[in-house]
């Protein structure tokens, strides 16, 4: 469930309500940038305060199952593969199983959630971290795809602004449509934010590599 957004003043965030047409200047550069400021300002804010007990969208049990289903498919697929083993398979199988039940559920209570209330996921809810990785991402995918499918360094360089593009529209969507996954969704947030360290760090060794082939 979103709820952050219940608290927020509503003379500051009157115009996440009120954007502009997508396919405008003003959307582009003068909304979008307004709607990330706000949301870091606003996370800022919120996480500032004293905190006490466990948020209501915590869910103790998902840490343990969502660990016990990596495990069974990290110690199942090596042997299953290798070897055909029967009990690596059902190892990796029912790890796999338990986490996709784990994600439908989640994704199933959210829409459930949303249907009562009447939500629909707005600017309010905008996650600049997930925005940022999918702008990221989306370089980085180009970058590597088009060098490597081509092994061309040039044609990796070319296909970095397709990329980016790509990661830029998609993250429009995934940056407020994340909170659909429900109370897993903040795991996938970790993973962006996560992406958001380490993939400079790639980019910075692919280009490297791209160099030296030159």
């Amino acid at each position: 469930m979103v709820v952050a957004t219940q608290a927020e003043p509503a003379a500051e965030a009157d115009f996440l309500g009120k954007p502009p047409p997508f396919f405008s200047f003003a959307y582009h550069l003068g909304f979008l940038p307004r709607v990330i400021a706000y949301r870091i300002q606003d996370y800022r804010r919120r996480h500032g305060q004293p905190r006490t007990g466990f948020g209501p969208d915590t869910q103790l049990e998902s840490p343990l199952v969502i660990a016990a289903c990596i495990l069974l498919m990290v110690f199942g697929l090596p042997s299953a593969i290798e070897t055909g083993s029967v009990g690596g398979w059902i190892s990796t199988f029912v790890g796999a199983g338990g986490l996709a039940a784990l994600i439908g559920w989640s994704i199933v209570n959210e829409w459930r959630w949303r249907r009562a209330e009447g939500h629909r996921y707005g600017y309010a809810d905008f996650m600049p971290s997930v925005f940022f990785f999918c702008l990221l991402a989306g370089g980085s995918a180009g970058l590597i795809v088009g060098g490597v499918a081509t092994n061309d360094p040039m044609s990796g360089y070319a296909w970095t602004l397709p990329g980016l593009l790509a990661g830029y529209l998609g993250g429009l969507f995934a940056a407020r449509w994340v909170h659909a996954l429900g109370f897993i969704k903040i795991w996938f947030i970790y993973v962006a934010v996560l992406g958001l360290v380490l993939l400079p760090f790639e980019d910075l060794m692919v280009l490297y590599i791209y160099s030296i082939k030159r």
